[in-house]
């Protein structure tokens, strides 16, 4: 019983930590695309990519995170930074320093 418990506990904490990511990842698509407020998408798009290389975002998650920031970059950002599905920003050359997890 208590191993089940355990394991249901786990299981929600998982669930909290990827709605709160979520939360986090409309905020920033917000952001990113206020036309309003050049600095406002800066931001956005820094949190995007901060989201992009978190160890909760899936494959599918950061898929998407890829093509949103694709289409708002060059108007946000005035040397962007590239994201690539192999876990490496083009801007410093290297692999992510916290990995990734491909977990969907």
């Amino acid at each position: 019983m208590v191993i089940v418990a355990f394991i249901a506990y786990l299981q929600k904490v998982t669930a909290d930590k990827r709605a709160q990511w979520w939360t986090r990842a409309q905020w920033a698509i917000e952001a990113a695309t206020d036309d309003t407020d050049r600095k406002m998408q800066q931001l956005g798009v820094v949190v995007l990519m901060s989201l992009w290389d978190n160890k909760l975002s899936t494959r599918r998650d950061k898929a998407l995170l890829v093509g949103i920031v694709e289409l708002i970059r060059d108007e946000v950002l005035d040397e962007p930074p590239e994201l690539q599905e192999n876990g490496r920003d083009d801007a410093s050359g290297g692999e992510s320093s916290r990995g990734t997890h491909d977990a969907d």
